[in-house]
């Protein structure tokens, strides 16, 4: 296969277009989940849903093994985006592995997948994925005190909060009866 072959197939698939999702998804089909209903032996039918693919490159590895990397929307089923791309291609094909590099604000490194550490990079000064908990600023002697785990004495209603502290996310605290003490400390650097 050409690369002018593969960019030219890869185009058909940029912006907006219609998907069927996987047999093996958790959509719901008559108020059930599809793949609850494949292993219980019956085939529902998976109605078309519209997704947006942002970009799209093939590239032939070897043989016939192709690799695909793209930006999708939520909601984009990538074994059915594959699913497509081969049945374009004239053949059949499936996943081998899959990896997301990033979802919304969050994104892995630029590192080889079998590097062990790899860790995600947040673009977000209060740990946006937190966003359900309400913030709780410290002061620096407060900020001390919370990361060597000595509770802290804090005016706010019971529950989980995120901790901050100049602009800076440093875990989850909970605060009982008055006093803040550490639900989970997240690494920053």
């Amino acid at each position: 296969m050409e690369p002018q072959f593969l960019d030219a197939v890869a185009l058909q698939f940029v912006g907006s277009i219609e998907q069927v999702p996987p047999l093996y998804s958790n959509v719901k089909v008559n108020g059930k989940r599809a793949h609850k209903s494949v292993r219980s032996g019956s085939t529902p039918l998976m109605k078309t849903r519209r997704v947006f693919v942002h970009s799209l490159k093939l590239e032939k590895i070897s043989g016939v093994k192709l690799s695909m990397r793209c930006t999708v929307s939520s909601g984009t089923y990538i074994r059915s985006l594959a699913r497509d791309i081969a049945e374009a291609l004239g053949t059949c094909g499936y996943l081998v592995a899959l990896r997301r590099t990033a979802i919304g604000n969050f994104s892995v490194p630029d590192i080889p997948p079998n590097v062990p550490g790899g860790c995600i990079r947040a673009q977000s000064t209060d740990f946006e994925a937190l966003y359900f908990f309400e913030v709780l600023t410290l002061t620096d002697s407060e900020k001390k005190k919370f990361w060597t785990g000595v509770r802290v004495p804090v005016r706010v209603n019971d529950g989980i909060y995120r901790i901050c502290n100049s602009g800076s996310f440093l875990g989850l605290g909970r605060a009982e009866r008055g006093l803040l003490s550490v639900e989970k400390v997240y690494p920053t650097g």
